[in-house]
């Protein structure tokens, strides 16, 4: 993990548990005494890392899911909630951490499938951040 995935990781998830009314922000899905996933939650994924600074320039490109988990009749509701992690990342406040500089986020896909279960909806949005050690 380079010093920046830290910072960034850090920053997003600072960004999204300030969202009134999205469930709990996690970095792990949350489980019950049975093992089994207690609904509904937000949850950061994966981070992939893609250097693109030149030569001696630590500038990276962070490419990172958010994953809104729940059990509903309705899809809306899932909708909903990636309006909401949409608007704050990309139309919010900046995304900050006193590490790193970051640009805004850019949302570059989104599904919202129904499980096999019939009743858990997963909203899978992709977006991509610009992170740079602060000065």
């Amino acid at each position: 993990m380079t010093d920046l995935t830290g910072a960034t990781q850090k920053a997003i998830f600072q960004a999204l548990s300030s969202v009134v009314g999205l469930p709990p922000v996690v970095s792990e899905v949350p489980v019950n005494n049975d093992g089994q996933a207690t609904y509904p939650f937000t949850l950061l994924g994966e981070d992939q890392v893609t250097p693109l600074g030149a030569k001696g320039e630590q500038i990276e490109q962070h490419d990172f899911a958010v994953h809104i988990c729940m059990q509903s009749t309705t899809k809306i509701v899932v909708k909903v909630m990636q309006e909401m992690v949409r608007a704050r990342l990309v139309d919010g406040a900046l995304i900050a951490d006193d590490r790193a500089i970051f640009s805004r986020p850019e949302l570059t896909s989104a599904s919202a499938p129904l499980l096999e279960d019939g009743a858990t909806y997963v909203g899978t949005q992709i977006f991509f951040i610009i992170a740079q050690p602060a000065s």
